[in-house]
Formats: C-alpha cells, structure tokens, sequence
C-alpha cells in the first residue's frame, strides 16, 4: 500500500521537525537541522520526506484511528543537503491522500517487518 499522494503539512515541518525549542520534536530538530535542512526553507524538508516516502519500504500498515485509514511506516534512506541518511523512519495516514504524520532517523531495532493490512 503506498498512496498516490502525499502532503506534508507545512506547519508539521516549521512548528516541530525544524523547530529546536519544541518540547517534543527538538532532538529530530537538532537531527535535521545538522544534515542542512533548515526552518527558512520547509519546502526542501518537504520533498526529502515525499521522496523519502515513495521510494523506501514499506515496513508497518496498521489501521487508522477510529478505523479511518491506515498508519503506514516507511524504511529507508533519507537524502539530505548533506548527504542521504541511509536508515530513516517516516509514517503517513492514508486515507485516499497520504499525509505526513512523523519522521525520525532509525535505530538499530528499527526494522522492516512484514507489511501487514489492507
């Protein structure tokens, strides 16, 4: 299951991902801001994390909230103004539209499983 479209919220990526006083985004901030994102220009976080989407793997389908949709978590490298972060965790809500619900670099326990769902 990978959407046709995705939409990264604008105030997704300037409010928490690029932003270093966020309570609870200002690791993943300090993370991207070091590999050249930056909050004066969302747009390229924006196309890293649709390209990102598109081309890693699908490693999660579980269903949405409330049985709307479905969380789907991708796998896999991230490229960067500095150059590509090779293992990097993104998830989406897809509901007809994919749109983006958080991003993080992964872990060594990171992995792919099975994709399992619709």
């Amino acid at each position: 299951m990978r959407g046709n479209r995705f939409f990264v919220p604008r105030r997704k990526l300037t409010k928490y991902l690029l932003n270093p006083n966020h309570e609870a985004g200002r690791a993943k901030a300090r993370f991207l801001l070091s590999k050249g994102f930056s909050p004066k220009d969302p747009a390229t976080l924006e196309q890293a994390l649709i390209q990102h989407a598109r081309e890693a793997a699908v490693c999660q389908i579980r269903p949405g909230a409330e049985g709307k949709g479905y969380l789907v978590s991708y796998l896999g490298p991230l490229h960067t103004p500095t150059g590509p972060v090779p293992r990097f965790m993104s998830g989406y809500i897809e509901e007809g539209e994919a749109t983006f619900v958080t991003a993080y670099p992964a872990g060594t326990r990171d992995r792919c499983h099975e994709a399992t769902g619709a």
